[in-house]
C-alpha cells in the first residue's frame, strides 16, 4: 500500500547525512524486508568480557519490523564503535528481550527509568495519561495523509520541543529517537464498514482517545490492549478494533477480522514510537559513543520507517488472502471528520498548555507538504 522511502527521497530530506551511515542504514531496511521472506531472527550480541551489554526490551517478536531493524541498528553501532573507541575503553553489544519477555506494553516507560532496560521502545499514548501532550498524535483523523504525518513528526520531536522535554522529564529518561508507526485502520470480524452508521451493534476495541472516537459512533467501546485482541475475539468479546495490520498480524488478531476500512493513508491515526534509554546508563558510556549513537538518530527513524513500511507490505501481501478492504473516499472521509471535531476541541480546551499544543502542531502540521 505504501512503498519504501527511496534513497533520492531521504537524500532530499536531508535526513542521511554521512555515505558510511547510508550504506548501513539502508542494508537494516534491506534486512528487515528479507528477513520477513525467509524467517530470520534476532539473536543475543556474544561480546567481550568487558563489553558494555545494553538489555534492550520491545513488546513485539524478532521477526516484526522493528525489532529486526533494532538488531541491524545494534550492530552497526558495536562495530563502528569497536573500530573507533580508545584501547582502553570497552566495547559495547545489545541483548535483547521480545515478545515482553522482560516489560509489558504499561512498564516500558518506567521499566527504562528505573532501570529494568537499558533501552525500550515506546509507543505514545500506551499509558494514558502518563505524557499528555504527546498524546495529541492520538487524535483520530489529525493528518492528511501518511507524508504529512511523517513530516509532522520530524518536527515535532526535535530537542527542545515541548514533545521531547516532556518525555525526558526531569531527567527521567534520555530520547534518542522517534517514528511514525504504520496507520491505524478499523478491522472487523464480519461488518463491512463504510460509514460511521455502519458500526451501529458493533463492540469495538481500542485503547485511549480512540475510545472516544468509537464513543461518538453507534458502537460500543471495548478498552483493549494489543495482547488481549486475539483473547477476547475467540471470547467474542469485541467484533472490531483499531490498530495498525503489524500488530493485527503480530498479536493474532488478523486471522479473526477478515473487514479492514482503510482511512486514507494516513488512517484513523498515526502514532510515534520513540526510542528511549536509561539515564544512567546513558551517562556511564564513554562520549564518543554517545556522540556515535545520537549521529544515527535520524538515520534509525528513516529505516524505521521504511522497514514498517515494509513489514506492513509484507502483511498485506502475504496474510491477507480473501479479505475485504473498504478504501474510504474524500466525502465518505469527511463523515468521520465531523465525528471527531468536537473530540479535537474538547483536547485543546483541557488546559492552557493543551491549547498551545494544539495550535503547535497544527502550525508544525500546516508547513509539511
Amino acid at each position: 500500500m505504501y512503498g519504501l522511502i527511496t534513497v533520492d527521497a531521504m537524500k532530499s530530506q536531508k535526513i542521511l547525512r554521512k555515505e558510511k551511515k547510508v550504506k548501513k542504514i539502508l542494508l537494516i531496511s534491506l534486512t528487515v524486508v528479507l528477513a520477513l521472506s525467509f524467517g530470520l531472527t534476532g539473536c543475543e550480541g556474544e561480546g567481550e568480557p568487558d563489553a558494555i551489554v545494553i538489555k534492550c526490551a520491545h513488546t513485539v517478536p524478532a521477526t516484526e519490523s522493528s525489532a529486526l531493524a533494532w538488531i541491524e541498528w545494534g550492530d552497526m553501532i558495536s562495530e563502528e564503535w569497536a573500530g573507533m573507541k580508545a584501547a582502553d575503553e570497552p566495547g559495547i553489544n545489545f541483548t535483547y528481550f521480545w515478545s515482553m519477555s522482560l516489560l509489558g506494553p504499561t512498564e516500558l516507560y518506567d521499566g527504562v527509568k528505573d532501570g529494568t532496560a537499558d533501552m525500550v521502545f515506546y509507543p505514545i499514548g500506551v499509558n494514558p495519561g502518563l505524557l499528555p501532550m504527546n498524546e495529541i498524535f492520538r487524535l483520530p483523523l489529525l493528518f492528511n495523509s501518511n507524508e504529512e504525518a511523517v513530516c509532522a513528526a520530524a518536527e515535532a520531536f526535535q530537542d527542545g520541543t515541548v514533545f521531547v522535554d516532556e518525555i525526558e522529564g526531569d531527567g527521567d529518561v534520555k530520547f534518542f529517537s522517534a517514528y511514525m508507526m504504520p496507520p491505524y485502520h478499523l478491522h472487523t470480524a464480519s461488518a463491512n464498514v463504510t460509514l460511521p452508521a455502519d458500526v451501529t451493534g458493533l463492540t469495538i476495541g481500542a485503547e485511549g482517545d480512540f475510545l472516544d472516537f468509537i464513543a461518538a459512533t453507534n458502537a460500543t467501546p471495548e478498552e483493549t490492549s494489543v495482547d488481549q485482541l486475539a483473547e477476547k475475539y475467540n471470547l467474542g468479546l469485541i467484533d472490531g478494533n483499531i490498530a495498525h495490520f503489524p500488530v493485527q498480524f503480530a498479536f493474532g488478531a488478523l486471522d479473526f477480522t477478515p473487514h479492514h476500512t482503510l482511512f486514507g493513508s494516513a488512517g484513523i491515526a498515526m502514532v510515534p514510537c520513540v526510542w528511549l534509554l536509561n539515564p544512567d546508563t546513558w551517562n556511564s558510556l564513554p562520549s564518543g559513543l554517545q556522540d556515535l549513537i545520537m549521529s544515527t538518530s535520524d538515520d534509525f527513524a528513516v529505516a524505521l520507517k521504511a522497514g514498517s513500511d515494509g513489514f506492513e507490505g509484507f502483511v498485506l501481501g502475504t496474510q491477507c488472502a480473501g479479505h475485504a478492504f473498504n478504501e474510504l473516499t474524500e466525502p465518505q472521509l469527511d463523515e468521520w471528520r465531523a465525528l471527531v471535531v468536537p473530540q479535537h476541541d474538547a483536547w485543546a480546551a483541557q488546559s492552557v498548555a493543551h491549547n498551545d499544543t494544539y495550535n503547535l502542531l497544527q502550525s508544525i502540521i500546516a508547513g509539511c507538504p
